[in-house]
């Protein structure tokens, strides 16, 4: 269920149980950044405080709480392993999942049946949940839809990966199936789910698509990591040293013409997590690197084996600034708002500084982050979370400046209202924060076995629907569902 109600009072100051820090440091574009921070938690619906500081000053928090009501859940899938990578809302308000499965999944248009291996799926559902249609392709090996947009007209993109063949349509794609290397696959389909194109990229190294975003006008921008070689349509792009993992950044029309495409790495591993575009078509990714990195603002330079990355590049193309952040620590979501502040959201060991002050996980555990950047990429605020095991797995930002954060974890984790602890195993969490970083509210969904959000999206209306995995049971307020095996659900709770 989702839990407590609460935030930061007038006089409260920040505390380290808070996880809250106030401090100064330098982005690689060489601004000045200054920091402060909240800390939250929670059983969705108690009551509780939190504590908070800005710059030293007290924190004013927002006095609009709300508890994030459900609206629908639904679980899709059988004993043999159904996952769900990427979720994206139309315009309509209808709602856009992919990923893979094997076995068979019915969401509501009659059965899907893999076709051997896991192969990917495209399904569409209205603002109430229901069935609109579904699609599966795949072939004997392994198809997986990794993330998913849509555009104004209500068309759709999806990229993934594949090993051997696949047709989406308009005719096979075919990998190197000489080393069982993944290849990179990006199609387009109509508001009916009718096919438009298809195209694919790789060659005998391993390439792996982490998430696609389209802009006002329909252009496409596709992020991920790759050995090797690959050609976008733009010539080709070549990771640095023998098996090292690059980033790439590459942009489409829509009709899938190249506009420009980038790496970035060197010998060490690197990789793009997450994608979003701002109102001027800006193109802001997270992830992770090791090594030196540098998007064109000066070399970055990993402290340990990797450190979250936040990048921001012109609709060009073209570097505006980017950080580098903690000494093992991955960022895993990104989202922008009107104004082009940006939240990114992750997973730390040890300590993690993200400019504003250090904050401290729990040692060789995974801790959730989650931080707010101006547009310029100075810091706002920062906070961890977690005393056991967690991650934030996926972030987006409201109308209002509000940030929903979802994730994953187990032991017991305090954004801000009363303590959660796992049933068990690793139970889905769901925070909402303030504008300011004040907890809203926040739930947990699970029992003793595992469940996990992947994914937080927004309508228009700033309803939030998430998706993930899991197995056993998981209740979201609106009745048990029921896993066979490892299966998918899909939940909209209201703003």
């Amino acid at each position: 269920m989702l839990s407590a109600l609460g935030g930061c009072s007038d006089d409260e100051t920040a505390t380290s149980s808070g996880f809250t820090t106030q401090a100064t440091g330098t982005s690689s574009s060489g601004s000045s950044m200054t920091s402060s921070g909240t800390g939250m938690g929670g059983d969705l619906f108690g009551t509780s405080s939190s504590t908070g500081g800005m710059g030293g000053a007290p924190v004013d928090c927002d006095d609009d709480k709300t508890d994030g009501p459900v609206q629908w859940s639904k679980g899709y899938g059988d004993g043999a392993g159904q996952y769900v990578h990427g979720t994206a809302v139309d315009g309509a308000g209808n709602v856009l999942v992919t990923g893979s499965f094997a076995g068979t999944v019915d969401f509501g248009g009659g059965p899907l049946t893999s076709s051997g291996g896991n192969d990917v799926f495209v399904a569409k559902f209205d603002a109430n949940g229901q069935h609109i249609w579904s699609k599966k392709f795949g072939a004997a090996q392994e198809q997986s839809g990794r993330s998913i947009a849509t555009d104004a007209a209500g068309n759709v993109y999806v990229t993934g990966n594949f090993i051997g063949s696949v047709n989406f349509g308009g005719g096979a794609l075919g990998s190197d199936a000489c080393c069982f290397f993944e290849d990179m696959f990006l199609m387009k389909l109509d508001a009916q789910g009718n096919f438009v194109w298809a195209k694919d990229f790789g060659d005998g190294a391993a390439q792996t698509a982490r998430a696609v975003v389209s802009d006002a006008q329909g252009n496409i921008v596709m992020v991920g990591d790759f050995q090797g070689d690959v050609n976008f349509g733009g010539g080709v792009i070549s990771a640095a040293g023998v098996g090292g993992i690059d980033i790439f950044v590459a942009k489409f029309t829509s009709a899938g013409a190249h506009v420009w495409s980038k790496a970035y790495g060197d010998a060490a591993d690197q990789s793009a997590e997450e994608v979003v575009l701002d109102a001027a078509g800006n193109v802001i990714i997270t992830g992770n690197a090791g090594g030196v990195i540098d998007f064109g603002t000066g070399p970055l330079t990993a402290t340990g084996t990797k450190a979250a990355l936040v990048a921001k590049l012109s609709a060009g193309g073209d570097a505006m600034w980017a950080s580098l952040y903690g000494a093992e620590a991955r960022g895993l979501g990104v989202d922008v708002d009107a104004a082009g502040k940006v939240a990114v959201a992750g997973a730390f060991k040890g300590t993690i500084d993200l400019g504003g002050g250090s904050l401290a996980g729990g040692g060789s555990n995974d801790t959730v982050f989650v931080a707010l950047f101006d547009a310029q990429g100075k810091h706002t605020w920062s906070h961890a979370y977690g005393s056991g095991s967690a991650q934030g797995t996926s972030v987006a930002i409201d109308g209002k400046g509000k940030v929903i954060v979802g994730g994953t974890f187990s032991g017991a984790i305090d954004f801000g209202g009363s303590k959660l602890t796992s049933a068990g195993g690793f139970d889905a969490f769901l925070v909402k924060l303030d504008s300011v970083g004040c907890h809203v509210f926040s739930g947990q969904f699970g029992n003793e076995v595992y469940q996990g959000t992947q994914t937080v999206t927004l309508d228009a209306s700033g309803n939030i629907v998430i998706a993930g995995n899991f197995a056993g049971t998981a209740d979201f307020g609106a009745g048990v569902l029921t896993a066979a095996g490892d299966d998918i659900f899909v939940a909209k709770f209201g703003p």
